[in-house]
């Protein structure tokens, strides 16, 4: 176990690798292993190596001179000690034995992971429609449209949408790559990332005023191949550098978790970047993560049966990004599918905000959904294929909360930087508040009327998804389920509510202090128009008194040195 300096300037045993949250409780420890690796490594500060004497000489100050020092300097003190401390934490870690179930990832040899798919979810609202008709123009998506003989392009077919009078969706582009191993009829094909052969762009009209548009990114093969690779690569300790930051000492667990998380952010990431910046709306324009959905496919394990993974199996999950939980998101319309939101804090390397996660395994998700032709070769991209049709109504609700909850996140910004912004009145502050109250208030009015308008079409063939909660999580003690889909709707009528009354607010508080800062500056400039004034008649009694008096008299001589 690893010592750690406290702010007090105590030396405790801090939790080693060992002892980090797996997500697992049913984890066993075997202490043989801690006592044969502290075994081969001699305590901190006890042995020759580089960080043993730097380490005795600041611990030997701070046993002497802690209640010398000031705050800052105690600050620095534990910060070198701790820095010092990973590097021993690491070698530890390298002395450990690989056969600690608790330090060391197995991952099934036998079982493989497929993620085929990925849909990014980007929204433009009355203030980023522009973008939208601009991206249409740039990238010449109706160019494809116009040579298979469609009468519509995207432009009129978004006109049209945005007044009601058209359909409620459409295959906005077909975008593949050189090298794609297919091709679409109306494709354009251009240089994609590494990680795609294609993407296909479909527009989603909500109401009048909103419009989504849902990337389905085709993953290649290689980029799949590479997942599965690391997450069956035996890891090796490793030492995490990062900016900014203390070294961070993993074992071969989370050395592990890192790698595998790690690559499928890759893929992540690249969805995210290329659409934000082919097509950037309400989410790229506040530099915030869209909503994104993957697809994660198991050759064996068939998460949907009523049987507990092992612990190894768990920390493979986990790996991926994948916790199973005590409840279960499933739907009857896609059965052999589980929906999950990726944890944060428990894969943080995922940076899973916005993140989703549709899982099963291939074989049984096939068998459930009807109509499919599985391709004999990646029967997994068949699944996918399958999906972005069927998934697309839930997709775009699930997104919507994410919208409103940005929308609220921005409110929030803000609500704390008015009073630095508007505490002093200055012309430019009124384009500011008028920028505000254009891209919120109209955005959030329009969404709120388009959002009845969704519920009550429900034009996209929405798949209904219900989280099934054991009799140990219930109250009552029975099995419970509670819809999604219509826990999304409800949440999002809530934050509706907010929205508009804290816009209203909003708009009234800014409105009024906008308008006691134009009278305050009107005040001001009156008051320098007075003086200003007053200036005027004073130089022009003087310049009427030096005409009139005899040029020889004292007065006269006093007049022309004050003018000269």
């Amino acid at each position: 176990m690893g010592v750690e300096v406290t702010g007090d300037g105590v030396t405790a045993h801090t939790p080693d690798p060992a002892d980090r949250d797996t997500g697992d409780t049913r984890v066993r420890f075997d202490s043989s292993f801690i006592h044969e690796a502290y075994a081969k490594v001699p305590d901190l500060g006890e042995g020759r190596r580089w960080y043993d004497l730097p380490y005795r000489a600041l611990d030997a100050i701070r046993r002497r001179y802690w209640k010398y020092l000031p705050q800052r300097s105690r600050e620095r003190l534990i910060n070198w000690i701790n820095y010092l401390i990973q590097f021993h934490s690491h070698d530890v870690n390298l002395a450990w034995s690989s056969e600690d179930p608790s330090h060391t990832l197995t991952v099934p040899e036998d079982d493989h992971v497929h993620a085929p798919g990925v849909w990014v979810v980007e929204f433009f609202p009355p203030s980023r429609i522009m973008r939208l008709s601009d991206a249409i123009e740039k990238h010449s998506w109706d160019r494809g449209r116009l040579l298979v003989g469609l009468d519509d392009g995207n432009q009129a077919m978004l006109e049209r949408s945005r007044s009601g009078g058209s359909w409620s969706w459409w295959t906005m582009a077909q975008i593949v790559s050189p090298d794609a191993p297919y091709r679409f009829g109306n494709d354009k094909v251009e240089v994609l990332p590494p990680e795609f052969h294609a993407v296909e762009l479909k527009a989603m009209q909500v109401g009048a005023g909103l419009t989504a548009v849902v990337a389905y990114f085709h993953v290649r093969q290689s980029a799949i191949d590479a997942l599965d690779a690391v997450w069956h690569r035996k890891h090796e300790p490793t030492l995490v550098r990062e900016k900014r930051r203390l070294p961070h000492a993993l074992d071969r667990m989370w050395s592990g978790f890192r790698a595998t998380q790690l690559q499928r952010r890759k893929v992540h990431d690249a969805a995210r970047a290329w659409l934000a910046e082919r097509c950037p709306g309400a989410f790229a324009a506040h530099r915030e993560p869209q909503p994104l959905i993957d697809l994660l496919l198991l050759d064996h394990y068939d998460p949907t049966e009523d049987n507990q993974s092992s612990e190894e199996l768990s920390n493979a999950l986990r790996a991926l990004g994948i916790i199973e939980s005590g409840f279960r998101q499933i739907s009857k319309q896609a059965p052999g599918l589980l929906f999950e939101e990726v944890n944060e804090e428990l894969c943080p390397d995922l940076h899973g905000k916005r993140t989703y996660t549709l899982w099963g395994q291939v074989a049984r998700v096939i068998a459930g959904l009807h109509r499919i032709e599985p391709n004999e070769v990646e029967p997994a991209r068949s699944v996918a294929h399958a999906l972005h049709h069927r998934m697309a109504g839930f997709f775009l609700l699930l997104s919507i909360t994410d919208l409103l909850l940005m929308q609220r996140q921005q409110y929030g910004r803000l609500r704390d930087q008015a009073h630095e912004q508007h505490r002093r009145f200055k012309g430019r502050y009124i384009d500011q508040l008028r920028s505000t109250f254009l891209t919120f208030s109209l955005d959030i009015t329009s969404i709120q009327r388009d959002l009845v308008s969704l519920y009550d079409r429900r034009v996209y063939g929405e798949v209904e998804f219900e989280a099934i909660y054991p009799r140990w999580l219930s109250d009552d003690g029975r099995e419970k389920r509670v819809s999604i889909n219509g826990d999304l709707r409800k949440r999002q009528a809530e934050l509706c509510d907010d929205l508009v009354a804290i816009d209203k607010d909003y708009r009234d508080i800014l409105s009024t202090v906008a308008s006691l800062g134009a009278s305050g500056d009107a005040y001001r400039v009156g008051r320098l128009a007075i003086w200003l004034a007053l200036l005027s008649v004073v130089v022009s009694a003087v310049t009427l008194l030096a005409t009139d008096v005899d040029s020889n008299s004292a007065m006269a001589k006093l007049v022309n040195w004050l003018l000269n």
